[in-house]
């Protein structure tokens, strides 16, 4: 090699010039692969990205769901227990009803009872016969 630049000596040979130009077709080869790969993940990556923001956005309505039902479920506890209390209410009446209406059947039947007692069969017929309808 002289100083004016590159030059190639015979001793150079032409299977080492073809294994060097080989060697660097290799690596510019796994360079692209290697660029390739990385935009394929990149490509990837931003479609994962877009994903995850949907996944977000579905576990947000979810929750808000959930806070619904939760709400649902206690505005029907307060039913039940309402629906509870009235049944309750309308039993207890309706025994006070029959109470009531047992007491006056009682006495009715004393009445015709005591009208019978004192001879007069035919207005303790009556009696009866009224408390039928």
């Amino acid at each position: 090699m002289n100083g004016t630049g590159w030059s190639l000596d015979r001793k150079v040979t032409l299977t080492a010039l073809t294994g060097l130009f080989t060697a660097v077709a290799g690596v510019m080869a796994m360079g692209a692969t290697l660029q390739y790969r990385v935009q394929q993940m990149e490509s990837s990556l931003g479609v994962l990205a877009g994903e995850l923001a949907q996944g977000r956005r579905t576990a947000v309505q979810v929750e808000r769901l959930e806070e619904r039902v939760v709400a649902v479920q206690q505005v029907l506890e307060e039913v039940r227990l309402d629906v509870r209390e009235l049944r309750q209410q309308r039993l207890t009446a309706w025994r006070k009803k029959q109470t009531h209406g047992d007491a006056r059947a009682v006495a009715l039947l004393r009445q015709t009872a005591e009208k019978r007692d004192a001879g007069d069969t035919e207005t303790a017929l009556q009696d009866i016969l009224q408390q039928g309808e």
